[in-house]
């Protein structure tokens, strides 16, 4: 048994100390190699003349060496083979680099204004069920300091109820910023999403009553939702719109991750 695996060309490159991580990037790709020594490996992944390299130093990124040396004084700087991993060593060894590899989803909208894209999504083990337990996730983008995975409180503990209150808690951070930005908010959850734009009038008109006469379920959080969206600090809210379940997004993904953090965590403690 090797303890480094180098994987010169696959799905990522970079150096491995797990053989089952290393298959992962290797199936069809035949540049690959085990070491003993991580020098050895480190050796071998220099020996590819288009390897792409990543150098850290302190809590920078560069894929220059010698840009990365002027900043470091000519000192060495860490070296690695994608970019996520470097990312992630900057974050680790120095907590204030997030904001310098702060990646925010965003678009330019038909007025030329910007406008932030919010994701929230909410997750639940053992959905239904008396041992349920739920949590919910907003994100922002790529090391955005205000991403969320948080435990939903309370006795309720179901996936709608999740899914609604990570809305809720993208709307009361962007109230309490009240920046004057535009932010735009998506959910991969159509009875999340209809909640608050579709029942709700009807529900407010029959006194928060559906259509068999019981008590509207999660009523607490959905007027919370609407409060915050006519507030003052949610004028530029753009909107609440919906995004496909499991769909190839990063911002979706990133929020359905957080969430599933979140109830394992709420779970498993």
């Amino acid at each position: 048994m090797k303890n480094f695996y180098a994987v010169r060309v696959g799905y990522t490159t970079g150096i491995y100390e797990d053989v089952e991580d290393a298959k992962d990037e290797i199936r069809g790709y035949a540049e690959w190699k085990g070491f003993n020594r991580y020098a050895d490996a480190l050796e071998y992944m220099y020996e590819n003349p288009n390897m792409t390299k990543y150098y850290v130093w302190e809590d920078l990124v560069f894929d220059e060496i010698d840009i990365a040396h002027q900043y470091s004084g000519g000192e060495s700087c860490e070296v690695f083979f994608n970019l996520e991993d470097a990312r992630g060593e900057a974050i680790c060894e120095y907590g204030n680099c997030n904001e310098r590899l702060r990646e925010d989803l965003l678009f330019v909208d038909a007025e030329g204004d910007t406008v932030y894209e919010v994701y929230t999504d909410g997750a639940c083990i053992r959905n239904g069920k008396r041992d349920a337990r739920a949590g919910c996730g907003v994100y922002f983008g790529a090391n955005n300091p205000f991403n969320e995975s948080k435990i939903l409180g309370g006795t309720l503990q179901t996936n709608q109820r999740a899914e609604l209150v990570a809305i809720k808690r993208a709307l009361q951070l962007i109230q309490e910023w009240d920046n004057g930005e535009y932010y735009e908010i998506y959910t991969d959850s159509d009875y999340a999403l209809k909640c608050v734009t579709e029942w709700c009038d009807k529900w407010e008109r029959n006194g928060w009553v559906n259509c068999k006469g019981y008590p509207v379920s999660n009523q607490d959080t959905i007027k919370d939702i609407l409060k915050l969206l006519n507030s003052v600090g949610c004028r530029n809210v753009l909107g609440i719109e919906k995004v496909l379940a499991h769909s190839d997004c990063e911002g979706n993904n990133g929020a359905d991750e957080l969430a599933r953090d979140a109830a394992e965590r709420h779970y498993y403690g």
